[in-house]
């Protein structure tokens, strides 16, 4: 015979009322609807709007002709390049494998950033990182038990 100490789940599943099992099983799905309904309204498209002009203008005078700089207009286009020049209503963005520079108002501008690593370069810094740091730990921690005797 098997007592209490001998199940795997603590819980006495012969004693439970169906209409209970239910009810939990109601409350689990009406926390999850809920919690995917909040998800889809967080992820809802955003309405892009331009950045102030005065603030763009000496945000680009700021980081210096010459310097890469990544620009993402209201319509989505994103323009990486170097900065040529910054002018009273537009700059000048020069395209990596382009001579001639694109144009662009403050006007269209939604976002500015640098034009540097990417994403995926960032992940593989932290990855490595990351990895120095558990060989470097098990080589030290190899040692340790090496001169103990184990």
């Amino acid at each position: 015979m098997r007592t209490a100490s001998h199940r795997i789940f603590l819980l006495n599943v012969d004693s439970l009322h169906p209409l209970h099992i239910v009810r939990a099983i109601a409350a689990v799905l009406a926390v999850v609807l809920l919690g995917n309904s909040v998800a889809f309204a967080a992820g809802a498209p955003k309405v892009k709007t331009a950045m102030d002009p005065v603030k763009l203008k000496q945000t680009l005078t700021t980081r210096g002709i010459g310097k890469s700089v990544k620009v993402t207009e209201l319509d989505g286009t994103t323009i990486s390049g170097n900065l040529t020049a910054v002018l009273d209503d537009a700059f000048d963005v020069t395209l990596k494998k382009a001579t001639q520079p694109v144009t662009i108002s403050y006007s269209q501008v939604s976002k500015v950033g640098n034009g540097g690593l990417t994403t995926g370069a960032k992940v593989g810094i932290v990855i490595l990182c990351v990895t120095a740091v558990v060989v470097i730990a098990t080589v030290v921690v190899y040692e340790k038990f090496k001169n103990i005797g184990y």
